[in-house]
């Protein structure tokens, strides 16, 4: 659920020194084949209300609500069931 994602967020953001980097790895904005893998999988498994905000690509909004600066997708890994963005950020 979104309010899990932000409070584990907010955890990391005061538990990283300042300066600290986040590496993040989670299914992210998702488009074309892989959006429809997602559906078939996750979102039949998870729900749609709880993976519809990743399937969007709310990561980076909420990495940078939680506090954190400089956040970057890094990379997008596509699998059976969609794609897994891989975001970095630093902590203020």
């Amino acid at each position: 659920p979104l309010a899990g994602k932000q409070s584990s967020l907010a955890a990391m953001y005061r538990t990283l020194k300042p300066d600290g980097r986040l590496v993040l790895a989670d299914y992210g904005r998702q488009s074309g084949l892989m959006r429809l893998l997602f559906r078939l999988t996750v979102q039949r498994l998870d729900g749609i209300d709880d993976t519809q905000p990743n399937a969007d690509g709310i990561l980076p909004r909420l990495i940078a609500e939680a506090g954190f600066a400089e956040v970057s997708e890094r990379d997008r890994i596509h699998t059976p069931t969609g794609t897994i963005a891989i975001l970095t950020a630093r902590r203020r």
